[in-house]
């Protein structure tokens, strides 16, 4: 028998194949780190691929029997109940399975791009194909060639979670975003000037912002977007695109004119990281939580040029027109390694000044959070990442309530490496599987987190309830708070 020759394929067989050999060495004493009992899990990185590619204009294609696009429609998509997108499933059968009918694919997605023209195709796998080892890059090659629609297949799982799968859609995007230079503005793409240097562009409106990881699984459908454009914009900022809630196509096409990129989840971070290369456009990690809101303006000002707190009127509606950036397939190396490298890397591991607070979730927004319920109470929450949690995520948390100390600059000192001071950081830990959180949880005296975490929680901590959409579905949707005022909503006082 071959080798299998994706990477995927003979990573999923490798962690198996060492599964089978722990059970047989082990059956006692195994620790089944991912399996959660009493507890639900996180979306999926294939519904994660979908929510983010949602509004965008493209046709998005699960190759799968039926299970995962069910999931999606059911439990992670509020957006139907008031817009439409071409969202598929393959109809995957037994048979085609095991034999192979990769034509019948590929003449199912080749007819229905033709009747409804969609601006790019999407190849979402699952872990059917995966394991059968589907030829996806050559099935897009073959069918963008017959189409001439830009195909862009993901090398999803369905074992990880949405944050993988909507931040690799989300860097794939960028990718194929024309240059500012085929609309005659910026010609610059290396590095970061400040907003008043870049070309064609003017002070006295105020900069120009992206808002990077916004999908309704970490911010839903309430109004949490709605006050966070709000704050931007009393503070002189102008959307210039939201990828990916609330911004179509031709908006996207012009992220690359803006000044500054806020990342609000982890979600957004590998896309950020393309248009700080492509662009030269510095971004900003943060959500502006209560308090937090003002250490995050003072850092967006200090990279974008703009003054704090200046209010601006209302951007205009000044789109341009281009074509997608004809880019490469998505080849992110971060999302490859092994989740035991990033636990392992967990940030401030001496705990003996551990905080009575802690809040769990989506680690940009949590992180936002405790710092916000430090600047009020002066209690330093600690923060546990039951996600992929990106190192740089991190380090940032490290300093997430300092600031940029402009009063030092120096002669040719960029602001991107100035100095910063302030309060320090918050602890972030990634901790995943159920039985490892139960126990980190034990010292805890209150807790912040998805009503669906209680049944792993202490007895004797105070619970205070952040549903979270990617964790519990729908079931909590009328309660989930706007973050921007989140005290208000979640009923948060010092002890």
């Amino acid at each position: 028998m071959t080798e299998p020759k994706d990477p995927d394929l003979c990573r999923t067989l490798g962690k198996i194949s060492a599964m089978e050999k722990e059970l047989n060495h082990n059956k006692d004493n195994i620790n089944m780190r991912q399996v959660s009992a009493r507890i639900s899990t996180y979306t999926a990185d294939v519904s994660g691929v979908c929510s983010a590619l949602f509004e965008l204009g493209g046709m998005t294609v699960i190759h799968d029997p039926s299970g995962c696009n069910s999931t999606y429609n059911t439990h992670d998509e509020p957006r139907w109940y008031d817009q439409d997108s071409l969202v598929f499933i393959s109809g995957l059968t037994q048979m085609d399975a095991i034999l192979g009918n990769d034509d019948k694919f590929i003449r199912d997605i080749i007819r229905a791009a033709e009747d409804l023209k969609p601006s790019f195709i999407a190849l979402v796998r699952t872990p059917v194909p995966l394991l059968n080892g589907t030829d996806f890059e050559g099935i897009a090659l073959e069918i963008e060639a017959r189409t001439g629609i830009p195909v862009m297949y993901f090398p999803t799982t369905g074992m990880e979670t949405y944050i993988r799968g909507a931040g690799m859609a989300l860097e794939a995007v960028v990718n194929r975003i024309p240059d500012p230079a085929f609309h005659g503005k910026r010609k610059d793409s290396g590095q970061a000037k400040s907003h008043g240097e870049k070309e064609g562009l003017s002070l006295e409106k105020g900069p120009w912002v992206n808002i990077l990881g916004a999908t309704p699984l970490d911010f839903s459908i309430g109004q949490t977007m709605d006050s966070l454009k709000d704050w931007l914009d009393r503070r002189g900022y102008r959307v210039r695109s939201c990828l990916a809630m609330g911004s179509g196509p031709d908006a996207i096409r012009t992220a690359g004119e803006a000044d500054l990129n806020l990342v609000i989840s982890g979600v957004g971070l590998p896309a950020a990281r393309v248009m700080e290369k492509r662009f030269g456009i510095p971004y900003v990690l943060g959500f502006p939580v209560e308090d937090y809101g003002r250490i995050l303006d003072r850092e967006m000002s200090s990279l974008s040029g703009a003054d704090s707190d200046q209010a601006e009127d209302s951007p205009s509606d000044d789109l341009y027109g281009g074509e997608l950036y004809d880019g490469e397939f998505y080849d992110s190396e971060f999302y490859d390694k092994e989740k035991s490298d990033l636990q392992d890397s967990n940030l401030n591991t001496d705990h003996s000044d551990r905080g009575s607070w802690v809040v769990i979730g989506e680690p940009v927004t949590s992180i936002s959070l405790a710092c916000a319920i430090y600047m009020r109470t002066g209690i330093r929450p600690e923060v546990i990442s039951p996600l992929e949690t990106d190192p740089e995520i991190l380090d940032w948390a490290k300093e997430a309530l300092n600031v940029r100390d402009c009063g030092e600059e120096m002669a040719g000192e960029s602001k991107q490496g100035m100095k910063k001071i302030g309060a320090g950081g918050i602890s972030c830990r990634m901790i995943q599987g159920e039985a490892a959180l139960e126990e980190a949880l034990r010292p805890y005296t209150r807790i912040i987190a998805d009503p669906l975490y209680q049944p792993i929680c202490p007895g004797k901590a105070e619970f205070i309830s952040l549903p979270h959409e990617a964790f519990s579905g729908r079931i909590y949707r009328k309660q989930i708070p706007d973050l921007v005022h989140a005290f208000i909503d979640l009923g948060l006082k010092a002890d």
